[in-house]
């Protein structure tokens, strides 16, 4: 997600790019730019509307926000539905092999009484001489009982085994309402994982969310500070040359929305999640832990649930290692002041290549992440938007580098495809249905 934003607002930059780059970048923005990609504001308005596009798509973005509790509970209801579908599907299949493997069980049986009507026909003979026998037995020693005045030791061991009976029957009442009132108090504890589960879901898809939001929004926020002179007395907005700025509809507009997205999203969101990770770093580290030892506990379930929202911060990397996704925020957030503040385009690859190699230094020398894979991935992504800048610098009028250079990015998007892919089918063969 990290590479397709930042390949997003590459594609922002003040450049004339090739046409076999450009349709390449154009396709990762589909994924990393949000909803401007599919809707776009200045299409939909004419030129002498007012206000502006670029106000209206400042409103827009605004207003994104306000929209995440609702959207976070309609994706959270449709997994449900899904995961509700898929049980039900699962449970049917259950039943209908139960059902085959009755009727198949039916069927050996007539087969089986078929072929002991013999031999059962040949034991009722034998079974009649031993009940005889038996009974014989029986009667003659009952008459020996009595002949020999043992009557009242029987009544003694009839009472004696009725007091048994009565003392055995307790028992299995005490042990049934041990077992029903210990049901209860599972039915209890898994009601109430359920609805903390629920909760957690919610507020892991609105961070999710607002961290895929992070960059348009900042974006839209900024564009409304950048304004460029023209001539001795006209300042004019750099995102819409005939608007002018510090004009009434300006100034609202920027003390009403650029200031507080700027700060609530550009400086806040990040701050916010640097606190959520300093607040739960021990208990991050206890999950790892106890994820090591295969702890399945009831505290230790409920103390994963609490930390699901963290996931998408702290999913992945060593537990010393949890700033990272901080700082790769902090990389988004300098590229797109790059893009709003830099006119130039070779200026703007310049500054961007820097802070990618300071990125990247920090990420060879510290190998953030568990898996040696995942710090493979994030390698190749880096030096991919590495390659992008030093292109603008170095190779612009090279039409058949820029093809090449259209062909890694491809061939790396497919790779990391495949990867999350591949994960995910393994996740749900370990797992089994839910």
């Amino acid at each position: 997600l990290n590479f397709i934003q930042f390949t997003a607002i590459t594609l922002l930059f003040q450049f004339i790019w090739p046409p076999s780059l450009l349709g390449t970048l154009e396709a990762l923005g589909l994924f990393g730019s949000g909803f401007s990609t599919f809707i776009s504001v200045d299409c939909l308005m004419s030129d002498g509307t007012n206000p502006k596009p670029v106000y209206v798509d400042a409103i827009i973005w605004a207003a994104q926000p306000l929209l995440i509790p609702f959207i976070a509970y309609f994706i959270v209801a449709l997994s449900k539905y899904y995961k509700g579908t898929q049980a039900f599907i699962a449970c049917r299949s259950r039943r209908m092999s139960s059902r085959r493997s009755v009727n198949d069980i039916f069927v050996r049986g007539e087969t089986m009484i078929l072929d002991g009507d013999l031999s059962i026909a040949s034991g009722r003979m034998k079974d009649e001489s031993m009940v005889d026998t038996t009974q014989g037995h029986a009667t003659y020693g009952v008459g020996l009982a009595r002949a020999s005045g043992v009557g009242s030791l029987s009544s003694i061991g009839l009472a004696l085994g009725r007091s048994q009976a009565e003392i055995n029957t307790s028992t299995i009442s005490m042990s049934r309402s041990a077992t029903v009132m210990s049901e209860i108090e599972s039915y209890k504890k898994v009601k109430a994982e359920k609805k903390l589960l629920y909760k957690y879901q919610l507020a892991t898809c609105a961070l999710t969310i607002a961290f895929v939001l992070y960059c348009p929004i900042l974006l839209a926020a900024l564009k409304l500070f950048h304004c460029d002179q023209i001539g001795e007395n006209r300042v004019v907005l750099n995102a819409d040359m005939s608007e002018q700025c510090n004009d009434s509809l300006h100034r609202v507009l920027m003390l009403a929305l650029g200031i507080p997205m700027a700060i609530l999203c550009g400086v806040g969101f990040p701050v916010f999640c640097s606190y959520l990770l300093w607040q739960n770093q021990f208990r991050l580290r206890e999950m790892k832990a106890s994820d090591s030892r295969s702890s399945n506990t009831f505290e230790s379930q409920i103390q994963k649930i609490k930390l699901m929202p963290l996931s998408l911060l702290h999913s992945g990397y060593k537990p010393g290692m949890i700033w990272c996704e901080i700082i790769q925020m902090l990389r988004k957030l300098v590229l797109v002041i790059i893009v709003v503040f830099v006119d130039v385009g070779f200026s703007q690859a310049t500054l961007g290549s820097l802070t990618v190699a300071v990125t990247l230094t920090i990420h060879v020398a510290w190998l953030p992440f568990e898996d040696t894979i995942c710090n493979i991935c994030e390698t190749l992504s880096q030096l991919v938007s590495y390659l992008v800048f030093f292109y603008i610098q170095v190779f612009s009028s090279s039409i058949a580098f820029g093809a090449i250079l259209a062909s890694f990015i491809l061939g790396f998007f497919c790779f990391m495809c495949y990867l999350i892919i591949a994960d995910f089918i393994k996740k749900n063969k370990i797992s089994g249905p839910v």
